[in-house]
């Protein structure tokens, strides 16, 4: 039972649903029509949008491990921005699960290969030159965008797909040539390119700028008989794997304070 007597002795469910019907948080008479160059689908909750950002930045000092993902919104109402729910992308510290900054997935047209730069580039701002660590997965990593990072004081480590047209196929082994647990890498300037034999058929393709690509660690991995086998993993990769969780632990601490739950 999560019932208030303090709050439920103030105002009934069903006032707090008249006035949350009515409730407008932006003046509707200056919202952009569709077409405009200043048209935002976020409009009427724009103010609280930015409050929220602004606040969330404010209340806490986080770690200098960041993670980048997307999660999802439910919602069963109308909107043109949703499919099942309604997408963001969102920045959490990687070691609290702290969320930092987010921002929703509008639908806007994003340019073949600058989705990274969009997502990562609005999330990161406000955070430039304090060499904070940032971790995201393949869907935005670029090497473009990890260059352009660099230079704005970031530090970053992220998946790649080898199949990308700048990916350097030729300074690596071929994943055939690989026996389980072992490695590869390539450098070029601050960034390496590690390229590690997992468990299955294919490798790991990681780009870091913050670890020595030479450096390995132990790790526990079950081989091609289904039997677990102590491996070498690079640096990088381990990095990756240790920091890359931030959102997923920004979920079960969601979870754990859903305001979902009803009260009697």
């Amino acid at each position: 039972n999560f019932r208030n007597e303090r709050i439920s002795s103030i105002m009934s469910q069903s006032r707090f649903l008249e006035i949350l019907q009515m409730l407008h948080l932006n003046d509707n008479t200056k919202m952009p029509k569709i077409g405009e160059p200043n048209f935002d689908k976020l409009f009427k909750i724009r103010p609280m949008l930015s409050h929220f950002q602004k606040s969330f930045r404010e209340a806490f000092d986080p770690s200098r491990y960041l993670s980048i993902d997307e999660t999802m919104l439910p919602f069963k109402g109308r909107s043109s921005l949703k499919h099942q729910g309604f997408k963001v992308w969102v920045m959490c510290c990687a070691v609290t699960g702290y969320l930092l900054s987010f921002e929703f997935c509008d639908g806007k047209t994003v340019a073949e290969g600058c989705l990274g730069k969009t997502v990562v580039g609005g999330l990161c701002d406000g955070f430039q030159g304090l060499n904070y660590c940032l971790f995201f997965n393949r869907c935005l990593s670029s090497f473009s965008l990890i260059n352009q990072l660099l230079q704005n004081g970031f530090y970053c480590c992220t998946t790649i797909l080898p199949r990308r047209i700048v990916f350097p196929a030729s300074l690596l082994k071929q994943d055939k040539s690989l026996k389980f647990g072992e490695f590869d890498f390539a450098t070029s300037n601050y960034m390496c390119l590690v390229k590690w034999k997992d468990s299955g058929s294919k490798s790991v393709c990681v780009v870091s700028t913050m670890d020595d690509p030479s450096e390995t660690v132990r790790v526990s991995r079950t081989n091609s008989v289904g039997k677990k086998e102590s491996i070498n993993c690079p640096a990088p990769v381990a990095t990756y794997n240790k920091y890359i969780g931030g959102v997923d632990l920004f979920h079960q601490q969601l979870a754990n304070y859903s305001i979902q739950w009803k009260s009697k």
